[in-house]
Order: C-alpha cells, then sequence, then structure tokens
C-alpha cells in the first residue's frame, strides 16, 4: 500500500479495500498482549492499528496525507463490521472500540472484481 500507483477506473472502491487487507495481512505487526490477566498471541492493540493504518494511509498516494485520525478509526470500525478484524475476547463484537485488543480473521477473504456481463 505504501507509495503504491494512484488506483483509478472502474471497481477502485474494491481495489483500494484488497489493497488495504492485503496490506493490513502482510505488514501489520502483531504479538503477544497481557490484558485482565489473560496473554493473547498474535494480536494487536486498537492504538497499535490505528497508528500503524494511519501512517499508512497518509503514504498512499491513494489517500494522501490529509487522511485524519477520526477517517482511520471509520475505516478500522468498517473492517470490523465486515469481519476482517475481531475483537480478540468477543469476536461477535461488530464495532471498533479503543481500549481493545484485535486480530486479522481468518474467515475474511479479499472481494473478488466482477466484470458486468462477464459469467465465470
Amino acid at each position: 500500500m505504501e507509495n503504491c500507483q494512484p488506483i483509478s477506473g472502474p471497481w477502485r472502491a474494491t481495489r483500494l479495500w484488497n489493497d488495504i487487507i492485503r496490506t493490513m495481512r502482510a505488514d501489520m505487526p502483531v504479538r503477544k498482549h497481557k490484558k485482565n490477566l489473560k496473554t493473547y498471541e498474535n494480536c494487536f492493540s486498537s492504538a497499535e492499528v490505528i497508528d500503524w493504518l494511519h501512517k499508512n494511509l497518509q503514504k498512499n498516494s491513494n489517500f494522501g496525507s490529509d487522511v485524519t485520525r477520526e477517517q482511520t478509526f471509520q475505516l478500522l470500525n468498517k473492517l470490523a463490521r465486515a469481519g476482517i478484524i475481531e475483537n480478540i475476547r468477543d469476536g461477535e463484537m461488530l464495532e471498533f472500540r479503543e481500549g481493545e485488543l484485535y486480530r486479522l480473521s481468518n474467515k475474511s477473504p479479499v472481494r473478488n472484481i466482477r466484470t458486468p456481463g462477464k459469467s465465470e
């Protein structure tokens, strides 16, 4: 996602969405966290993902340096509702909240780009 070529044309939103998901899966740092006397492996805190994604969106030519932290938070909320990221303690929680631990979901495929009128 970092310093990539601008995405244009049809299916732009889907391509951007897929690019964000691929980059998160490949580059989002995960580690061991402790919360409420429990240890959780391969996860990240809400603060870590907000900082990481915000920095990456600002470096990306498709988004630019004027991306705000609030916009980043809204995008993370959409990723949570879509099942891309899930709350460690409550996988059913479909709202991104600060102060929680998250992991990337295995059940969230990248969306296919379909061509109208073309059968697969």
